[in-house]
C-alpha cells in the first residue's frame, strides 16, 4: 500500500499557516495512521489521525475538482474525525483557496485546535495531486 518513506501532504506553505499530513506505511484492517501537523497564525498541533483507506484519495479527487472549477467545495470528514477540513474556492481571490477546519488528539477530546487561512491555488493543486496518490506509493 504504501512506500516505506512517508509522503508529505502539505495544504498551505511549510513556515507560514498549513496543514501537514505523513501517512504511516502500515495498515491495519483497512486503516491506517498519519503524523498530522498544523500551523496557522501563533498556534500549531499536532495529532495523530486514522484514515480509512481511500478516504485521502477521494479527498484529493474533490480537491482536484475544486482546482478545475468543477466544484466549489472540497470536504474531508473521515469515519474517525480527529482532522476535519473544508476547503472553498473564493470568487474574491481566485488565486487563493479558503481552508477551515479543526483538530483533536482524539475522539473524547474536548481540546480543539481550530484554523482558518488562504493557501495558494498551485500549493493546493498539487496537495490535491499528492493524496491521490499517497495511499498508492
Amino acid at each position: 500500500m504504501f512506500g516505506k518513506k512517508p509522503i508529505a501532504i502539505v495544504i498551505g506553505e511549510r513556515g507560514a499557516d498549513h496543514v501537514l499530513i505523513e501517512p504511516h506505511p502500515k495498515m491495519v484492517s483497512g486503516r491506517f495512521e498519519a503524523e498530522i501537523f498544523i500551523g496557522c497564525g501563533t498556534w500549531s498541533g499536532h495529532v495523530v489521525g486514522i484514515f480509512v483507506v481511500g478516504e485521502l484519495h477521494k479527498f484529493g479527487q474533490d480537491i482536484n475538482n475544486l482546482c478545475e472549477g468543477l466544484k466549489c467545495t472540497a470536504v474531508l470528514k473521515p469515519n474517525e474525525p480527529r482532522l476535519q477540513m473544508t476547503l472553498n474556492s473564493g470568487r474574491r481571490n481566485e488565486n487563493h483557496i479558503s481552508v477551515r477546519g479543526f483538530a483533536r488528539q482524539s475522539m473524547e477530546s474536548r481540546t480543539v485546535l481550530e484554523f482558518e487561512f488562504e493557501a495558494d491555488r498551485m500549493d493546493v493543486e498539487s496537495a490535491g495531486r499528492a493524496l491521490q496518490v499517497a495511499e498508492q506509493a
